[in-house]
């Protein structure tokens, strides 16, 4: 069965919604409870299983979201491979807490405290998809162990190696597919570093290439909240304003308006226009960008003549920044001509149509690195303007 984009977000909040009872009830009935009361209890399953047993260490457990965080201190056990015993123990802990509730957890981080700083730590990741490997036969406690995901933090790391070691399990996580579980290390990166570095062009494509893995499994509202999280990141630092930037918002604007969420739309791109980084004065293309966006969400909405306004603007905006023979220019006269169409006024929808026409048609034969455009990518455009131009083909 194929559900339609607003289908799928009907059924994908039934699903999640479904799936936050069930576990609410595999935790604590249907009485509402406090978190420490909850992370209490999560410690007593630890403790009822003998969790780290012979190590003497002590323990907490936080619920965040889908992961489980285990923090244990004062860890020893001496008795063979300290990584293996660690990575073995973590193991066994995320497996009682999984099958404890399997619809709670996703991932369970294991974090070791160093006795010297607690700043310093081992952690293991562990997947509900690990565990279910385990408990199915198709792998074993050693292949796990083997292969196990393990982020050392100590002295010599900063805040870009800390992002770096987690962004690694990451994209091996969206290798294997496991969306979910790439972005909870994300996520786990994130509140490691506290304030991401200001360098930040490798966590922003892991997060758009999140994002499009989440979107094609119909999970929309992860997808634009991890979206949404790369603009808060980025802003923090003033990094709104180069091409990472402009393929998050250009994405975010996308998954808004193919769900004809237009007034959300229409929401983040007045305040993106809002920032100074992004004004008509600092940056000027940014904001033609912006603006074409809301112009696009004005005319899907069918608020022709606020459309009309945006559009006319962004012509006058892209020829100034960009040239009089730009592909971008001929998208925004054709977008302009479209809501002339709309409005009944076939004559100036014409114009633009061929004013467009003509940028393209010079495009194809240019050698300039700037303007010029393939022969493949010239064809689809202009057949869609001979049809609008009601040439025949």
């Amino acid at each position: 069965m194929t559900l339609s984009r607003g289908k799928r977000k009907i059924y994908c909040g039934f699903v999640a919604a479904s799936m936050a009872l069930v576990s609410l009830v595999g935790l604590v009935g249907l009485v509402p409870v406090a978190a420490q009361e909850r992370n209490q209890k999560l410690e007593g399953v630890l403790h009822h299983a003998r969790a780290f047993a012979g190590s003497g260490a002590s323990y907490s457990v936080q619920l965040i979201e889908k992961e489980g965080l285990v923090q244990v201190a004062h860890y020893n056990n001496p008795q063979g491979n300290i990584s293996r015993n660690r990575a073995r123990d973590a193991i066994f802990a995320a497996r009682t807490l999984i099958n404890f509730s399997p619809t709670q957890f996703t991932t369970v981080a294991v974090r070791y405290l160093d006795p010297t700083n607690s700043g310093y730590y081992s952690e293991v990741l562990v997947t509900a998809k690990d565990i279910t490997s385990l408990s199915v036969g198709t792998s074993t406690l050693d292949d796990l162990i083997k292969n196990a995901q393990i982020v050392d933090v100590g002295a010599g790391d900063n805040q870009t190696s800390i992002l770096n070691k987690y962004l690694t399990i990451a994209e091996k996580q969206m290798g294997e597919g496991n969306y979910w579980e790439a972005e909870q290390v994300v996520d786990s990166a994130l509140r490691a570093v506290g304030t991401a570095p200001s360098e930040q062009s490798r966590l922003t494509q892991d997060m758009l290439v999140l994002a499009d893995g989440l979107d094609a499994r119909g999970d929309l509202e992860r997808a634009e909240r991890v979206l949404k999280r790369v603009l808060d990141v980025r802003a923090q630092n003033g990094r709104l304003d180069d091409p990472d930037a402009e393929r998050t918002i250009n994405h975010l604007t996308d998954l808004y308006i193919s769900d004809q969420r237009y007034n959300d739309a229409a929401e983040m791109l007045n305040k993106l226009m809002s920032n100074p980084s992004l004004s008509q004065v600092s940056n000027p293309r940014a904001f033609a960008n912006n603006l074409e966006r809301l112009g696009v969400c004005h005319y899907k909405s069918k608020n022709y003549d606020q459309a009309l306004t945006e559009f006319t603007q962004v012509v006058a905006l892209k020829r100034q920044n960009y040239g009089e023979y730009s592909t971008a220019l001929a998208t925004a006269l054709e977008e302009l001509g479209d809501t002339y169409r709309a409005q009944g006024q076939s004559n100036d929808a014409r114009d633009q149509y061929k004013q467009a026409h003509a940028i393209l048609d010079h495009a194809v034969v240019s050698r300039s690195r700037l303007e010029k455009m393939d022969y493949q990518n010239y064809s689809a455009r202009v057949k869609m303007l001979d049809e609008k131009l009601g040439k025949k083909q």
